[in-house]
């Protein structure tokens, strides 16, 4: 083949990989629209994806960053609520991008449009974040698509959708591994690695500042694993540091305005044993909740009655477990196969919480316990950590389903009984509710009674 032909078969093959990396985001974004947007049709700024009252503070957020910006008023401290003395929203999930570039939205169709457009939109932003890396390692279209559904509808997104904008917003994540894996493979230079990175940190703080902090923890712990587990990669490695640390300072700088008022300004006071109470309990891994299909079977109901905690999404489906099982006994003898697997076991312990209790009358420490006194991460709740689980867990799906040491048969029905376990709830109700506005401000009866 001459030059001329090369260079025009790598163009045509990178032009047709953009169009299915796009063809995939837009499966995601119809598959979160026909899960969980149904129930808004029609009302579409009179009711909400979620339950209970945590939407209506991310909405109030919506209204108030456009309020801050247009007012020219200090975005960071809020003083039209807990009047007269206002509330410091660096301690709060105040959603600080979203509420920026939602303006536009948030002025022409009001708060509840701008959640509900961003509520439907991450799900499907994290699954195509995770197909990205997926199909970076696997090379496969299909198997990279599962990867990212199992991550970007995980039943922790699904736990989180009813009301945790915040927490549903992890779309950074596959991302950031996704760049240290390119510079690990000498694919990017440094000061691509650098920028990139920094892009990503300040784009994940600015949607969750605690998923930095939990996500550094466990990049560090990641990384000791490859260091040991890996000898031959600790060269490689080693050149990860000083670019990495760089980005972290790049991106500490630009967020130093968020950073003074979360540390000098000063905190709520957190109830003890917060971490201890927002934790994952044993049988989150086995039974599902009612947000996945499976969870609202009468028989699983009964089951799980006064077992599980409803907002720890860890539910791991039989066909995933089987599946990470045939990977392990295929590939065990690859390093990188030992550093996921310990990894996910890592993380799942990590979920557990700082203690464990055992009949009421004793209890024991968990390795948690060890970061559970580091400042911000006393407030992180192990309930929202099997995010990183579904993004390992996704990973080696996508990997299982590329290797062609199986018979294609069985790749298909695992892929099947994957999809088939991880249904969310099929009810368009269960993902809405109705805008309940008392009429004292319907109707503006208040002007009859409280002064301007």
């Amino acid at each position: 083949m001459l030059p001329d032909e090369v260079v025009d078969v790598r163009y045509k093959c990178g032009w047709s990989r953009n169009y299915s990396n796009l063809g995939a985001l837009f499966i995601f974004l119809i598959l979160s629209s026909l899960f969980f947007g149904r129930g808004l049709v029609g009302h579409f700024s009179a009711s909400y994806v979620g339950i209970g009252t945590d939407p209506g503070a991310f909405i109030l957020f919506f209204e108030w960053w456009k309020y801050a910006l247009t007012h020219h008023v200090n975005p960071l401290f809020i003083n039209t609520v807990w009047a007269p003395t206002g509330y410091n929203l660096t301690w709060t999930a105040s959603i600080p991008l979203f509420g920026i570039l939602a303006i536009p939205i948030t002025a022409t169709f009001g708060p509840v449009a701008s959640y509900n457009i961003l509520m439907l939109m991450s799900p499907a932003f994290a699954a195509w974040a995770a197909f990205l890396l997926c199909r970076y390692l696997c090379s496969s279209f299909w198997p990279a698509l599962v990867g990212g559904y199992v991550f970007g509808f995980s039943p922790y997104i699904l736990c989180q959708l009813l009301g945790h904008l915040n927490l549903v917003a992890v779309f950074p994540i596959p991302l950031i591994v996704a760049v240290m894996l390119l510079r690990l493979d000498c694919k990017i230079r440094v000061p691509s690695h650098i920028v990139l990175l920094s892009i990503l940190l300040i784009v994940q703080f600015l949607c969750f500042p605690e998923i930095v902090a939990t996500g550094t923890i466990f990049a560090v712990v990641a990384f000791g694993l490859a260091w040991w587990i890996a000898p031959q990669w600790r060269r490689r490695l080693q050149g990860l540091i000083l670019p990495t640390f760089c980005a972290y300072t790049a991106s500490a700088l630009f967020a130093s305005p968020y950073l003074y008022y979360f540390f000098v300004s000063g905190g709520p006071t957190f109830p003890d044993r917060l971490s201890a109470a927002g934790s994952v309990r044993p049988p989150n891994f086995l039974i599902p909740t009612t947000t996945n299909l499976f969870g609202t079977l009468t028989l699983v109901r009964k089951l799980c009655r006064g077992h599980l905690n409803y907002e720890a999404g860890a539910y791991i489906a039989l066909p995933i477990l089987l599946i990470v099982l045939s990977f392990a006994r295929l590939h065990w003898q690859n390093w990188s196969t030992r550093l996921l697997l310990t990894l996910l076991g890592i993380v799942c312990i990590a979920s557990l919480g700082p203690t464990r209790h055992v009949g009421g009358n004793w209890s024991f420490f968990m390795p948690w316990s060890v970061f559970s006194h580091l400042p911000l991460i006393a407030a992180a709740l192990p309930m929202r950590f099997p995010v990183y689980c579904f993004l390992i867990l996704g990973i080696i799906l996508s990997l299982w389903l590329s290797d062609d040491l199986l018979h294609k048969r069985v790749r298909i029905l695992g892929a099947c009984g994957v999809v088939l376990f991880t249904l969310p709830n099929l009810s368009a109700s269960y993902w809405a509710t109705r805008i309940d506005i008392p009429a004292f401000f319907a109707h503006r009866l208040y002007t009859h009674y409280l002064s301007r």
